[in-house]
């Protein structure tokens, strides 16, 4: 019998660094960015603060933790973990739009599968209706 670790290592995947391959056209370091520049220092300064950094707002809005490109660009001489993820060969540039399709289409389909377990839930239901009449 193989004894297994108590607990296992993150995958690689899980210590990838993801980062948007160009900025958006709403990018926080645009001149269309969504939040005026007051909000954008405060935004900066809080993660600063926790040692975070900007997730593009169009990955978050599907859950993907994806660094911003316009942060990638003004940080990655002076950002500890853009540095290392480099040089640890974990940055990977990514296209947003794929991952918010992907998303999209992981969605309908736990939509369906979500839809069919309700079906068969009211199926069984019916059955056992009809058993009790019986």
């Amino acid at each position: 019998m193989i004894n297994k670790p108590a607990t296992t290592l993150p995958s690689r995947r899980d210590s990838e660094l993801k980062v948007c391959d160009k900025m958006c056209d709403q990018c926080l370091y645009s001149k269309n960015k969504i939040v005026t520049d007051v909000r954008k220092d405060q935004i900066l300064y809080q993660l600063e603060q926790v040692n975070d950094y900007f997730i593009c707002h169009k990955a978050s809005m599907v859950n993907e933790r994806v660094m911003c490109r316009g942060y990638y660009e003004a940080n990655k001489k002076t950002s500890l973990l853009i540095i290392l993820g480099s040089q640890l060969k974990l940055l990977f540039f990514v296209d947003v739009v794929e991952i918010m399709r992907n998303a999209i289409h992981k969605s309908r389909h736990l939509q369906k599968i979500q839809a069919a377990l309700k079906a068969q839930q009211r199926e069984k239901r019916t059955r056992v209706r009809r058993n009790d009449a019986q």
